[in-house]
């Protein structure tokens, strides 16, 4: 059976890179990501299979309010394994995955 990891895609920039691009699209903060989850570190998030999932962003709340973190879904491969794993990448929960088509990591 494949298995869905809920992975946070972890990128940090210098103040100096951050002050250049104040209104910079991409990842929300670890700052953002505690206030969209009302001052917590656990909140749910929409997963591709348009149900919300109950994520901690515990294992990373450690890092600088300026992390910035993309959260996103990855399906294994229809052996339940996953690929090599790069090491800006922190596995938030892991469940069995629903029928679709993500792509394998």
């Amino acid at each position: 059976m494949s298995r869905l990891r809920v992975v946070a895609v972890l990128s940090e920039y210098d103040a100096a890179v951050r002050e250049s691009m104040p209104d910079r699209p991409g990842p929300r903060s670890l700052a953002q990501w505690r206030r969209e989850f009302g001052g917590s570190l656990h909140g749910s998030v929409a997963g591709p299979d348009g149900r919300r999932h109950e994520i901690s962003l515990a294992a990373i709340e450690g890092l600088s309010a300026d992390t910035h973190i993309e959260v996103t879904f990855v399906r294994s491969r229809p052996d339940g394994s996953f690929g090599e794993f790069p090491a800006d990448r922190v596995v938030l929960k892991e469940m069995d995955a629903p029928p679709g088509d993500l792509p394998f990591e």
